[in-house]
C-alpha cells in the first residue's frame, strides 16, 4: 500500500485504486489539519478489501447475465430483449448500493478511529452544515446521512429504507419474471410483452411489499439482539426479508429446472442470510440466532402460503 499526495483542493479530496494485492491512496495536499479523517476513510477502504469485495460480489450477478445468454431459454426476440433490459437495471442498482455499503464502512472506520469529532471535520473539510448538502454524485455513492454513521458509528443506517426492498425486489422481480417466461413461454408473442410487463411491475410491487411485512416481523428479534440505532435495526430487518425474497424466487427457479437443486439452494439461502447479518453485527453466536429464528420464520411463512393454497384448490 502506497499513500500519494496530489495538488488538488477538489472532490475527490481521496480515493483509493488498485489489485487485491496492492492499493494506492491517493489524498489532497491541500488539506493539512483534515487530513486524517480523508487518510482514514481511505484506509478503511483497503483494511476491509473493498475494491475486492466489489469486484467479486458484482462479478457474481453479471456471470448469471452470461449464463443466461449462453442458455437454451436465450433466443434473440423482444421478449428477451426485455429481460435483458430489466436485469441491466438490476447490476446498475446492486453495484450502486454495495459501492455505498463500503462508503459506510469507510466512514464507520473513520467513526472508530476518530469518534464523534470526525462529524465535525466533515462538515467543516466540505463547508457545508449538512451531509444533505453534498452534491448529488456524492450523495449517490456515499449516501446524504453520512452524520448518522459519523455520529453513532450504525454500520447500516445511512442507507434508506427503500434502496434495500427495491434493489432486491429487481432482482426477485427478474428472477420471477423468467419463471414465467419458462412456464408460458409458448403463448402469442404480442400478448407476451404485454403480460411480461404487467407481470414484472407486480412482482416488483409484491416483493416490495413483502420486504417491509417480513422486516416488521423479525424486527424485535433484531431489536433484542443488536446495538444499532432504532434505524438500523429496520434497516438490518429489511436486508434479512429482502435477501431471503429473492433466494425463494431463486430457488422457485432452479427448481423448475432441476428438482435437486433445492437441497443446495436452500441451504444457501441461510448462509446467505447468516453472513449478510453477521457482516454488519460482527457478532457469530447473535447472527446465528438471528438467521436462524428468521429463517425459521420464512419457511413457516412459506408452509402457511403452500397449506392455504391447497386448500383454496379443494
Amino acid at each position: 500500500m502506497r499513500i500519494i499526495k496530489i495538488d488538488s483542493g477538489k472532490e475527490p479530496l481521496g480515493m483509493v485504486i488498485g489489485t487485491p494485492f496492492i492499493n494506492w491512496i491517493f489524498i489532497t495536499s491541500k488539506l493539512k489539519d483534515e487530513e486524517e479523517l480523508i487518510k482514514t476513510h481511505e484506509l478503511g477502504h483497503v483494511v476491509g478489501h473493498h475494491l475486492t469485495k466489489i469486484w467479486f460480489i458484482i462479478s457474481l450477478p453479471i456471470g448469471n447475465l452470461v449464463l443466461l445468454f449462453l442458455s437454451n431459454l436465450y433466443k434473440v426476440g423482444i421478449l428477451n430483449i426485455f429481460l435483458t433490459s430489466t436485469y441491466t437495471l438490476f447490476l446498475i442498482a446492486f453495484t450502486l448500493f454495495i459501492i455505498r455499503i463500503t462508503e459506510i464502512q469507510a466512514d464507520l472506520n473513520v467513526y472508530k478511529k476518530l469518534g464523534r469529532d470526525s462529524y465535525d471535520l466533515f462538515l467543516k473539510i466540505f463547508n457545508i452544515d449538512s451531509p444533505r448538502k453534498m452534491p448529488f454524485f456524492s450523495k449517490l455513492t456515499h449516501t446524504s446521512r453520512r452524520d448518522i454513521t459519523l455520529t453513532t458509528g450504525d454500520p447500516i443506517a445511512a442507507l434508506t429504507h427503500w434502496e434495500i426492498p427495491l434493489v432486491f425486489s429487481l432482482l426477485s422481480a427478474d428472477v420471477s419474471l423468467i419463471t414465467t417466461y419458462m412456464v408460458l413461454q409458448n403463448i402469442n408473442t404480442e400478448l407476451s410483452l404485454l403480460l411480461f410487463l404487467a407481470s414484472y411491475l407486480s412482482f416488483l410491487m409484491t416483493y416490495f411489499t413483502l420486504s417491509f411485512l417480513l422486516a416488521f416481523i423479525i424486527r424485535p428479534i433484531v431489536s433484542r439482539l443488536t446495538s444499532l440505532t432504532d434505524r438500523g435495526k429496520l434497516n438490518l430487518s429489511l436486508l434479512i426479508s429482502s435477501v431471503y425474497l429473492a433466494s425463494t424466487s431463486i430457488v422457485l427457479l432452479l427448481f423448475l429446472i432441476d428438482q435437486l437443486t433445492i437441497f443446495i439452494t436452500i441451504p444457501m439461502s441461510y448462509v446467505t442470510i447468516l453472513l449478510s447479518t453477521w457482516y454488519f453485527i460482527r457478532d457469530k453466536r447473535r447472527s446465528l440466532i438471528i438467521a436462524t429464528v428468521s429463517f425459521m420464520i420464512f419457511i413457516l411463512v412459506n408452509i402457511l402460503i403452500l397449506v392455504s393454497r391447497i386448500f383454496v384448490r379443494l
